[in-house]
């Protein structure tokens, strides 16, 4: 589940436990999945409801694209552990490496929208280059310096 204060905002809400229980009533408590495929049972019972487009996706976008994503009735599936576990691992969303990219990539968002002195990491590593390595692979990619002359009529 996501960190995103704002998502867990959603999900504390009252619109969003009204929701959840109604999609609940509305599968008889079953997973969607199972029931399709023919359980019963304890096994198949829903315990957890699934955004099949992820609120994650729309982060970006704002909150009420958030609100859009996470109250659509048509966005929601009743699931098993068992299914929610599938969906996501299939999905690659809830790997280390995603929750890390997504991570980076928040905290590269909030220093160049907050910190005048942030560089990203390309800047840095062309920072860390030496004078002589740069010529070195300027000369290896045949750059000329006349090429960045702005009064240089195109060929």
């Amino acid at each position: 589940m996501s960190r995103d204060k704002r998502y867990q905002k959603l999900l504390n809400s009252k619109r969003w436990k009204e929701l959840r229980a109604w999609k609940l009533r509305q599968t008889e408590g079953y997973c969607e999945i199972c029931y399709r495929e023919g359980w019963r049972g304890i096994d198949a019972l829903a315990v957890d409801i699934h955004h099949i487009v992820p609120v994650e996706s729309v982060i970006d976008q704002g909150e009420e694209a958030m609100k859009r994503v996470c109250f659509n009735p048509a966005n929601l599936m009743a699931l098993c552990v068992r299914h929610h576990v599938e969906i996501h691992q299939q999905a690659g969303s809830h790997t280390k490496e995603a929750v890390n990219e997504r991570k980076q990539k928040k905290r590269i968002g909030f220093l160049q929208r907050n910190d005048p002195n942030f560089e990203s990491e390309r800047e840095q590593e062309d920072a860390c280059i030496s004078p002589a390595e740069r010529e070195q692979s300027r000369t290896e990619c045949n750059w000329n310096p006349s090429d960045d002359d702005p009064n240089k009529t195109p060929i």
